[in-house]
């Protein structure tokens, strides 16, 4: 086992608005699952678990840097846990540390551990330009409460345009194996390695943080 990503990297820099904006994301996902337990592979800073166990849900944290002191140490591609072990397996922003050759196979070994289902983010690199709207009247103004309620539902907005970097070759470094985005990785190709393991029930790109995409994959079927 070894240090992936030195402790430091994750200090106040890194924890940008756009983070807490997938954080805040992959909670409603994985909990959208109703789980009583999950694990986490990849710690990170550790905030998803910290909210997921104030929500009152059970958390094993799993991770191949001993550096990060997680519960359960071993590799994404070889999860040690029996089939079923948990409601929902979570990887967030974590595959792409691995050679995509192995994406396929450290989703399975998720799955096999996963009862109701797996909560996958990676990193989606392309040139953006969002737009966005959000209205909401203070405590003092009269029926603010209608009011509000009627402009998120049809005055708050968020439009984001993107072109991929399709004509560029991704360049590994220490961290990142691969991008969606360039001209090996398009979202589809991604998409059919996610799937030679587990189908995807939803997937979207994070509203205000667009360089993160999310894949929930179904309930693995299993035979008896």
């Amino acid at each position: 086992m070894r240090t992936q990503v030195d402790r430091n990297h994750y200090g106040v820099d890194y924890l940008s608005p756009e983070k807490f904006q997938l954080y805040y994301h992959i909670l409603r996902t994985v909990l959208a699952y109703k789980p009583n337990n999950v694990l986490e592979i990849g710690l990170g800073t550790g905030v998803v678990a910290h909210l997921l166990r104030f929500n009152g849900v059970n958390v094993v944290c799993g991770d191949f840097d001993v550096s990060l002191d997680p519960d359960v140490l071993f590799d994404i591609r070889q999860c040690p846990f029996k089939c079923g072990s948990f409601d929902v397996v979570l990887a967030s922003q974590v595959l792409e540390h691995i050679p995509f050759e192995d994406v396929s196979d450290a989703v399975c070994s998720m799955a096999m551990s996963a009862k109701k289902g797996i909560v996958i983010s990676v990193p989606y690199n392309r040139h953006n330009v969002s737009l966005s709207l959000n209205v909401k009247f203070n405590r003092y103004l009269r029926f603010r409460g209608a009011i509000n309620t009627f402009i998120d539902r049809f005055l708050n907005f968020y439009v984001n345009c993107g072109i991929d970097q399709s004509s560029k070759s991704f360049v590994p470094d220490r961290e990142h194996r691969w991008e969606i985005g360039y001209k090996e990785y398009p979202l589809s190709r991604v998409r059919a390695a996610i799937e030679r393991a587990c189908p995807v029930e939803t997937e979207f790109r994070v509203p205000r943080a667009p360089y993160h995409y999310v894949f929930a994959l179904r309930r693995p079927v299993r035979s008896g």
